[in-house]
């Protein structure tokens, strides 16, 4: 975020974002506080996080010399792409899984060979044999956990990957008399092909621009048939 105070009385500005419906929107998280830009002071820059797509508020409290404000600005959250872990992360994580499966895999053992035993009392053959029965099921019973678990996060990544907002996608064609085609596409969700707002009374702009040199551009605005 970037907000600019047309006030220099203007002490600190703080922002929280909340759905703008529903029972959420009664109780807004904890404020975060914007930074004052050091080049110049009335400028304030900051960062929210949307953890949920569709409508949201963006909510200013400025505090300065006149008392306090509010108001709210409103936003649409949609997710654009998905982050990717980072190798180091993914490793580490890795590692305790790798920790957490052998530790429970080894304990279900010693409580099969030697948890029923008197202290000091070494475990028999047939003590021995029922620990290394638990241990395999146990490492079945751990091996099926981590692969069900993979399947329902890639299962849930699949189904995330639907409502990521993806822009219309586009074909050009050169059709007999020098006519440009463009060809309009849906690529996401929430879209359709005449979804177009006009922009300085025009649904589209195209600039075409010649290549390597350059040397010409043309501006043209397409009309939907």
């Amino acid at each position: 975020m970037e907000i600019r105070s047309a006030s220099p009385d203007v002490r600190e500005i703080r922002v929280a974002p909340v759905p703008l419906t529903g029972p959420a929107a009664q109780y807004p998280p904890t404020p975060d506080i914007l930074q004052r830009s050091k080049d110049d002071p009335q400028f304030y820059t900051g960062a929210v996080w949307l953890m949920a797509c569709c409508s949201w508020q963006v909510r200013i409290y400025p505090d300065g010399a006149q008392g306090k404000a509010e108001m709210a600005v409103p936003v649409v959250g949609i997710a654009t792409r998905t982050l990717r872990m980072e190798k180091t992360m993914g490793v580490v994580l890795l590692f305790f899984l790798t920790l957490l499966g052998v530790g429970a895999v080894s304990i279900s053992g010693v409580y099969a060979r030697e948890g029923q035993l008197a202290p000091g009392v070494e475990p028999d053959q047939q003590h021995k044999r029922r620990g290394r029965r638990v241990m395999l099921i146990a490492g079945v019973l751990v091996a099926a956990m981590i692969v069900l678990g993979k399947l329902w996060w890639d299962s849930d990544d699949r189904a995330f990957q639907k409502f990521i907002y993806k822009p219309l996608s586009m074909t050009a064609s050169l059709e007999p008399g020098g006519r440009l085609a463009l060809h309009l596409a849906t690529s996401g969700w929430l879209q359709s092909v005449d979804d177009l707002l006009p922009d300085h009374n025009h649904l589209m702009h195209l600039y075409l621009i010649r290549l390597p040199d350059m040397e010409r551009v043309w501006h043209l605005h397409p009309q939907i048939t």
